[in-house]
């Protein structure tokens, strides 16, 4: 069971990146970033991107 969530984690965020960075279907990645937060402890990055995310999307305070 462990296995599956660090893999399940590590596959959410690969999705994240990829959307996030094709930037086409904003709630769509907002969903993946939402459920990322649910493994944020498991996945290394994930302050990175979701700050990278908060920058285009939103307004450059946020992200700091």
């Amino acid at each position: 069971m462990f296995d599956r969530e660090n893999e399940y984690a590590f596959y959410l965020m690969k999705l994240a990146k990829l959307y996030r960075k094709s930037g086409q279907d904003v709630l769509k990645i907002n969903k993946y970033f939402r459920e990322c937060t649910k493994y944020s402890h498991k996945i290394v990055d994930y302050e990175l991107e979701y700050a990278k995310y908060t920058l285009n999307i939103k307004n450059a305070s946020e992200a700091y």
